[in-house]
């Protein structure tokens, strides 16, 4: 069966308040600043909006995110 394209995505889209939290609970792997991620991120993002896909944008609190991973039993966070 061929895959189809979502209608809409949903993406975590952290601050400056809190992107060093959310870096720590990735494992330190995401770029120095929440700038830097969202100006990587953002080409790509409008990308699927030319293809007509809603991209949303989550505001979160990297804590509760960590909490869920946690209850999901997950072994690793990445952005």
């Amino acid at each position: 069966m061929p895959q189809t394209a979502p209608d809409s995505i949903h993406v975590l889209w952290p601050d400056e308040k809190n992107y060093a939290r959310f870096n720590e609970v990735c494992g330190g792997t995401l770029l120095p600043s929440a700038e830097a991620y969202k100006a990587a991120a953002d080409p790509q993002l409008k990308a699927f909006e030319a293809q007509g896909i809603k991209v949303e944008r989550l505001e979160f609190d990297p804590e509760e995110l960590l909490a869920f991973a946690k209850g999901a039993k997950s072994t690793a966070i990445s952005a």
